[in-house]
């Protein structure tokens, strides 16, 4: 990722074939082209400021990441529960495993910026439903600019759109579910088309979220493939189990997590399937 955002900043454009591959021949250039384009703009910016050389700000930036992070914690729980609990919630979040390991000096790949991203997409999706009698495009120009920021920096953002089209899904007995169905439809597929303009488009990249949510799909369908199995285990789904829950999120975080869960249920959203 470093050699991607050091070639753009000297190139002045996303690079366009794969160098880092293993196969004898190179292949176009399909990594998410927000991280690079991100940092090269951030750090032109903070030169205005201060001087510093490209791998110093690089090594810096998760540190930064951490600090927009926590503020959007705190301006979101405080938004939605109050002030003193926005606090609380920010001081939890500084110390979970996930943010202490996405955040620690150095950790320059997709995960920092696409998991701040995935917060603030949640967090429109859900003041989408919350403020049906006020104005609602602020919550859905919001979302549409971070859902589309998420699916051009992070690969893993699949796993948002079916979380979201679970609640959809669970949604479908409220009152108020054909009002918010034109709404999620919007917020949720715009990013779509969205990203694979910027990517394929106006960078030039072989990168498409759409390309990503078939891949996704495809992985589902022949999820038992001999040959599937053999490589997705060997790298990406190598450190998927239950046990992860623990090191992602610590004793606190799976506790609240639980309690999260069991606030939802006694307030009939799980059991009514009243999500909205």
């Amino acid at each position: 990722y470093f050699d991607r955002s050091s070639r753009l900043l000297q190139d002045g454009r996303f690079p366009a074939v794969d160098q880092w591959g293993f196969a004898p021949a190179f292949h176009e250039e399909n990594t998410p082209p927000l991280l690079a384009y991100a940092t090269v703009g951030a750090h032109k910016m903070f030169n205005l400021f201060h001087s510093s050389s490209f791998e110093v700000f690089v090594d810096l930036f998760p540190i930064l990441i951490y600090g927009v992070w926590f503020l959007s914690v705190v301006l979101v729980v405080s938004d939605l529960w109050g002030r003193w609990f926005g606090l609380a919630m920010g001081a939890v979040f500084s110390f979970l495993p996930v943010s202490i390991e996405l955040t620690r000096r150095g950790s320059y790949f997709e995960e920092p910026l696409g998991a701040w991203l995935l917060f603030l997409s949640i967090y429109f999706l859900l003041k989408i439903a919350l403020e049906q009698d006020r104005k609602q495009w602020p919550w859905l120009a919001g979302g549409i600019v971070t859902i589309t920021g998420l699916t051009l920096s992070w690969q893993q953002f699949p796993i948002f759109y079916g979380a979201a089209l679970l609640v959809i899904l669970l949604s479908i007995k409220s009152v108020n579910f054909s009002k918010l169905l034109t709404k999620w439809v919007m917020v949720l597929g715009l990013p779509l088309l969205l990203g694979h303009f910027i990517a394929s488009v106006l960078v030039g990249n072989d990168y498409s979220p759409l390309s990503m949510l078939k891949e996704t799909a495809i992985g589902l369908w022949r999820r038992n493939d001999p040959d599937l199995l053999l490589a997705m285990q060997r790298a990406d789904w190598a450190d998927a189990g239950w046990r992860h829950l623990y090191w992602y999120f610590g004793w606190l975080g799976i506790v609240l997590i639980a309690a999260g869960l069991f606030v939802l249920y006694g307030q009939g959203y799980i059991a009514n399937t009243n999500i909205a």
